[in-house]
């Protein structure tokens, strides 16, 4: 089954009293609770730190890029760190008695600077060409997998702010803030033990005081990170009202300027704004508070530094007391780097977090092996529906009740109705979008439950209302898995009428977007993908009802001469296409109330087809 927009219509859900859509409330809130409840749990994990958020994004990395990153790392800092050894050794000599020449001191110096140039440029590149690409790559693809799985209920549910918050704000922290506060840290640690046994050599009183003063910092980023990481949480989050509002006014544009709601609208965008701005102001307050309480804590250091080496005999040696002093002002600098960098590594890692909550969470449709040999099926394109009881949620409020009806190898048959009455539903219940609860629908005589749903859906070729292109140019539209040739596309394109006017527009390597098609031109492409990629089984929804009448005439016609002996299920609001039909089916609050030729139907007085046609 092609992708493209959902049959289902989330009016079916209140279509019936409110005792019924309050139980089916219910019911669909205690579904969903083993997933709330496991969401809940995270987050409170999440405020006390989640190390297993940290293993997800190496395992999404790749531990042999990240282990490679991290060697690299160690280089660099070894290349930094050892040439102040190497000089306190070269200056220990006296008397002009050297253990080495000169020569040798200064080559070894060079080729140590030498050494961490090429180790800062193979971390850079371990990052940015093995662990960046990677995670994201693989982040994205867990939740699209995860996106797609879900049923079609839950992500009706979802608010599109929340899901677009996901792919855009999370991964972009993972392409971003996240690589560069993890070089950071990294780097900082390695450096701030190196620089710990330096300075410990150098004075032996200074080694307790630095175990005191770790303690000390370790107490200062945990009382910050509690507020940080909820900071960051809350900032995610407050996004995803703000997108919502804004894609909902870009959607009813024309609405909002008509009934002139453009002033409310305004406010209330400015109103989720400024609450999106609370956190994000906030974050960078805390930040400062870290970064003054971390200066005041290394100067203390230093201070004490300096008495020790003053005031108290023997502890340090000559030769490493200025290498210890010169080395206190770069540990500073590096502990405040450690401190200021693992902290926004630890809020930002919130994103891996969301993300991770968001692919453990999300509930699927079933999937299993079927065991039934498909082959060719279907080959006929027989449709059986057998007293169909169907809902959207197991042990839900029904949507569908006793349908039965059957069409039979290739018919064309059209349903209707009223709006909320169940028409895309019984397309929803084909393509296993509604659960069965009673009943059975069989298609060439297999019951479609004994098939996993994403399979089902390939044997189907759908045509919804509101066409979908991907991204790319014509070619990748019209013919997706590259197997027709240049002259075989041409001649899908002449068919339903493109091809002169793509042909003046770069042809097959036109670009798809908004400017070059119209919305009646972008249904022909995908009716020329259709005609490319034909199936036995072929569902339409309302296809024309958008297009002008010259548009549809042709559409109509095409689908005529060239669909002659697939079966086709359409939901239809013009009525009058509903004649080119050999049956129609007739739903009214989820029952079925006739099935029979249109002709045959509009003849009988009381008939409910002619009450809608008239």
């Amino acid at each position: 089954m092609e992708v493209g927009k959902s049959f289902d219509e989330p009016t079916h859900l209140t279509r019936s009293e409110p005792e019924k859509t309050q139980h089916s409330t219910q019911h669909t809130v205690l579904e969903q609770a083993e997933g709330a409840d496991a969401e809940k749990a995270e987050q409170k994990r999440v405020k006390k730190g989640n190390d297993r958020v940290y293993s997800y994004y190496v395992e999404a990395a790749g531990r042999r890029n990240f282990i490679t990153f991290i060697f690299c790392l160690a280089g660099l800092v070894f290349g930094l760190s050892f040439p102040q050894t190497w000089v306190s050794w070269w200056t220990s000599s006296s008397n002009g008695s050297y253990k080495f020449g000169n020569s040798v001191y200064i080559g070894v110096y060079f080729a140590l600077a030498g050494f961490s140039m090429l180790c800062i440029a193979a971390g850079g590149l371990a990052l940015m060409v093995l662990v960046v690409p990677n995670s994201a790559k693989s982040l994205h693809t867990s939740m699209a997998r995860t996106l797609f799985r879900a049923p079609v209920l839950w992500v009706l549910q979802r608010d599109d702010g929340e899901v677009i918050n996901r792919f855009s704000q999370d991964l972009g922290l993972v392409d971003a803030a996240i690589p560069e506060s993890t070089f950071v840290t990294i780097f900082a640690i390695l450096t701030c033990i190196a620089q710990t046994i330096y300075i410990c050599i150098s004075s032996r009183y200074l080694a307790i005081l630095i175990v005191a003063c770790i303690f000390v910092l370790y107490l200062v980023q945990t009382f910050y990170l509690r507020t940080s990481r909820q900071l960051r949480i809350l900032d995610l989050e407050a996004t995803g009202p703000l997108v919502s509002h804004a894609l909902e006014a870009i959607q009813g544009n024309t609405t909002i300027n008509a009934l002139g709601w453009d002033t409310a609208f305004q406010k209330r965008q400015l109103e989720l704004l400024d609450r999106s701005q609370r956190a994000y102001y906030l974050l960078p307050m805390v930040q400062r508070w870290l970064g003054f309480v971390l200066d005041t804590i290394v100067a203390g250091i230093a201070t004490v530094l300096v008495a020790l080496t003053l005031f108290v005999k023997g502890s340090a040696t000559t030769t490493f007391l200025g290498a210890g002093l010169t080395g206190i002002v770069s540990f500073a600098l590096n502990v405040n780097t450690l401190i200021q960098n693992w902290t926004m590594l630890e809020t930002s890692i919130q994103g891996i977090w969301r993300i991770k909550i968001f692919c453990e969470a999300t509930p699927s449709e079933e999937t299993f092996e079927t065991t039934v040999p498909l082959g060719d099926w279907p080959s006929s394109g027989r449709v059986t529906f057998q007293n169909v009881y169907a809902s959207y949620v197991a042990g839900a409020i029904d949507v569908l009740e006793d349908i039965s009806f059957t069409v039979e190898a290739g018919q064309k048959v059209g349903i209707c109705g009223r709006t909320g009455s169940g028409k895309s539903s019984l397309l929803s219940a084909l393509s296993r979008v509604l659960q069965v609860s009673r009943g059975s629908i069989t298609i060439d005589g297999l019951d479609i439950n004994c098939i996993p749903p994403d399979v089902l859906r390939e044997k189907f070729l759908a045509l919804p209302q509101d066409a979908i292109l991907v991204p790319g140019n014509v070619r990748e539209n019209l013919d997706p898995g590259a197997t027709l040739s240049e002259s075989e596309c041409i001649i899908y394109l002449q068919k339903v009428g493109l091809w002169e006017f793509l042909k003046a527009r770069g042809g097959l390597d036109a670009t798809v977007n908004e400017k070059l098609l119209s919305a009646g031109q972008v249904q022909l492409l995908v009716l020329g993908r259709a005609l490319a990629h034909p199936k036995q089984v072929i569902l339409m929804d309302e296809i024309t009802s958008s297009l002008d009448s010259k548009t549809d005439y042709f559409i109509r016609n095409l689908i005529q001469d060239n669909f002659k002996k697939n079966t086709i299920v359409k939901v239809e609001h013009k009525l009058e296409n509903l004649l080119e039909c050999d049956k129609v089916v007739v739903v009214s609050n989820g029952r079925l109330q006739e099935y029979d030729n249109p002709r045959v139907l509009l003849e009988q007085p009381e008939s409910h087809f002619r009450a809608l046609f008239h």
